[in-house]
């Protein structure tokens, strides 16, 4: 991972687990694919003004870059489906027991933003990408 730092800097040596996630956004564009996964509630430990600011979920948004190999298969679900982000180093996979949807991806490089939100306004934002 390119920026480590901001998951230790975030949560120290407690890294959460990419488990029971929602699939928010999925962006190819050329060489890169962007993947946009939310967690409702926060993880343990999360930074104090998370809380004092009223977040209670957590979006995860991966960049992925340098994508050398790509596989969709099935239609994306519908909001609400669970995931898993199985991560090693130079390829991920999104997994779920309940949608026959799969994708997986072989890349050079990723990077990860951490946005902590509020459920109650955090439908109704617009490309969670392009405004960050």
């Amino acid at each position: 991972m390119q920026n480590p730092q901001i998951i230790h800097s975030a949560f120290g040596e407690r890294i959460p687990t990419l488990e029971r996630l929602c699939v928010t956004q999925i962006l190819l564009g050329g060489y890169e694919v962007r993947l946009g996964l939310q967690r409702k509630g926060l993880p343990e430990p999360s930074p104090s003004r998370w809380r004092e600011r009223n977040y209670d979920m957590l979006e995860f948004r991966f960049s992925f870059s340098h994508v050398v190999d790509l596989s969709i298969v099935g239609t994306p679900p519908e909001v609400g489906y669970i995931f898993s982000l199985e991560l090693e180093k130079g390829a991920a996979r999104l997994l779920s027991s309940d949608t026959d949807f799969s994708f997986a991806l072989k890349f050079r490089l990723v990077q990860l933003d951490l946005h902590p939100l509020n459920a109650r306004i955090a439908n109704d934002l617009p490309d969670r990408f392009r405004s960050s």
